[in-house]
């Protein structure tokens, strides 16, 4: 087994999995993945496939009735507000 060292708090741990890279503390495990997230949102691939399928998604008839129709509410409720903050 071999020793290493935590790159977040530099604690000395042994490898029982490849894949552990830190040493086990929540504050390590947090930060881990907050680099993990930054390195996965650098990336063109998983926005372009999120975006991708977004676009599918909104093109569904049933989707896009509904997203049509929470945008006329949306924008009716807008703009009766606006009516009565300009009446005051």
């Amino acid at each position: 087994m071999k020793k290493l060292k935590c790159k977040y708090c530099k604690k000395a741990f042994q490898l029982v999995r490849r894949q552990k890279l830190t040493c086990g503390q929540e504050k390590c495990k947090r930060e881990r993945k907050k680099d993990y997230q930054r390195e996965y949102m650098q990336r063109p691939e998983p926005r372009e496939k999120r975006l991708l399928y977004y676009s599918e998604y909104i093109q569904r008839p049933e989707v896009k009735k509904h997203v049509q129709k929470y945008y006329q509410m949306y924008y009716q409720k807008k703009k009766k507000t606006s009516q009565l903050m300009s009446s005051v």
